[in-house]
């Protein structure tokens, strides 16, 4: 089996996820509420975009999402599809772990980005 660097393996599981979450949100939204979120997120912070995002009910698939795909990297504490539990990891980590969370997230919602950008030109 082929060794995968982190950014591949971003790729493939934000393929699957993608996926699955095209089913949950308007697909003529969707790319829109990925590259808004993807600014938020730039802007705000990991914390503030997962917050905003679960208030949002059209935004609480792509936060759910991110979780998922994080949990999936084996990131502790954080349970697939479960926003919440990786709010209760942001309040709780440590300056490096949170910068590593808003690294991972940022590449997340840049390749949920690329997937939907590919799938939308297909359409």
């Amino acid at each position: 089996m082929p060794v995968q660097t982190l950014d591949q393996q971003i790729a493939a599981l934000t393929h699957a996820a993608y996926d699955q979450l095209k089913t949950t949100v308007q697909k003529d939204e969707l790319p829109g509420y990925i590259k808004k979120t993807a600014s938020r997120l730039r802007v705000s912070g990991l914390g503030v975009t997962v917050a905003f995002c679960l208030k949002d009910n059209d935004l609480t698939p792509i936060a759910k999402t991110l979780a998922t795909v994080l949990a999936a990297l084996k990131l502790p504490g954080i349970k697939p599809g479960d926003a919440d539990s990786l709010l209760t990891v942001y309040r709780t980590a440590s300056a490096g772990e949170i910068r590593r969370l808003q690294t991972y997230a940022e590449q997340i919602l840049e390749w949920l980005a690329k997937w939907a950008d590919t799938y939308k030109a297909k359409a």
